[in-house]
C-alpha cells in the first residue's frame, strides 16, 4: 500500500535530479543519434521532465523513456529530446521553451508529458496549480500549432505505487488535466500512465520493481531504469505508429 514515506522517497529523488538540471538543459542539442536527419524521417521533439530525459553512459541503469523511445524508432524517426531533469510545465516554459520554439518547423511532431515536478510542494519547489499546469499545456499546444507542427499529450507515468495488486496513481489530477485540454485544445493524447499502470498490474508489484530505480536503490518509485524506460518507449512507439505518424 501506497504510504507518506514512499511520496517523499519520491519526491527526495526528483529534488536530487533537479540538481542536475542544469547541466542537462542542453541535452537535447547534444543527443547519442546521427547529427545529420535523414531526410524521409519524422522528427520528433520531446519537451518534459525527468522520466522522459535522455541520460549519459554513467548514470545507469537511470534512463527516460524519450531516450529508449530514439531507438525504438530508428530509421523512422529522428528523436530530439529537451527535456529537462527538475522542470515542471512551469519552469519549462519559461526556462527552455523559447529554444524550443525557434527549433519548431513544420511537419514536426512535439510531445510534451509534464505532472511528476508540478505536483512537488517542498523547500525547493512550489506546487504548480492544476488551472496553471493547463494553461502551461495549451500554451504549449498552440505554439507548437503556430509554428506549423502537430502537438501530441502524454499523460505522466505511472510511479511505482501499488495498492494490494492495483497501481495508485498519485498524480491522477494532473493525469486528468492532460486528458482535458487533450480534449479542449484537440491535441492528440497517448495516454501513457494507463499504459503503463495496466502493464505493471498484469505483471505484478514484485516483478515491476526492476522497471524503476526502485529495484537498484531500493527507494527510487518514480524514476525508470532502462528496462522500464525501454517498455515505457514501446508503448509511445506504439502509439504512434497506430496514428499513422511514424
Amino acid at each position: 500500500m501506497w504510504s507518506r514515506r514512499q511520496s517523499l522517497a519520491g519526491v527526495a529523488a526528483l529534488a536530487a535530479l533537479a540538481t542536475d538540471s542544469g547541466a542537462w538543459a542542453g541535452v537535447g542539442e547534444n543527443q547519442p543519434q546521427a547529427a545529420k536527419r535523414p531526410e524521409t524521417a519524422q522528427r520528433l521533439i520531446l519537451i518534459g521532465d525527468s522520466t522522459v530525459a535522455d541520460y549519459p553512459p554513467a548514470r545507469r541503469p537511470l534512463a527516460g523513456w524519450g531516450q529508449m523511445l530514439r531507438a525504438q524508432l530508428a530509421g523512422r524517426a529522428y528523436v530530439v529530446n529537451h527535456a529537462v531533469p527538475g522542470a515542471s510545465s512551469t519552469s519549462f516554459r519559461r526556462q527552455k521553451w523559447g529554444l524550443v520554439h525557434r527549433l519548431l518547423a513544420p511537419k514536426d511532431i512535439l510531445l510534451a508529458q509534464f505532472g511528476h515536478v508540478d505536483a512537488l510542494s517542498d523547500a525547493t519547489h512550489s506546487q504548480v496549480s492544476i488551472a496553471q499546469f493547463q494553461d502551461n499545456l495549451r500554451f504549449f499546444v498552440d505554439q507548437a500549432v503556430g509554428r506549423g507542427a502537430r502537438a501530441l499529450l502524454v499523460t505522466p507515468i505511472a510511479r511505482h505505487h501499488f495498492a494490494g495488486d492495483r497501481v495508485m496513481q498519485v498524480l491522477q489530477p494532473y493525469v486528468e488535466a492532460t486528458r482535458a485540454i487533450a480534449t479542449e485544445t484537440r491535441a492528440t493524447l497517448v495516454d501513457l500512465s494507463t499504459n503503463l499502470s495496466a502493464a505493471m498490474e498484469k505483471e505484478g508489484k514484485i516483478a515491476t520493481r526492476q522497471w524503476f530505480m526502485l529495484g537498484f536503490d531500493g527507494h527510487d518509485t518514480v524514476h525508470l531504469s532502462r528496462q522500464g524506460a525501454s517498455i515505457a518507449g514501446r508503448m509511445v512507439a506504439q502509439s504512434l505508429q497506430d496514428l499513422g505518424l511514424v
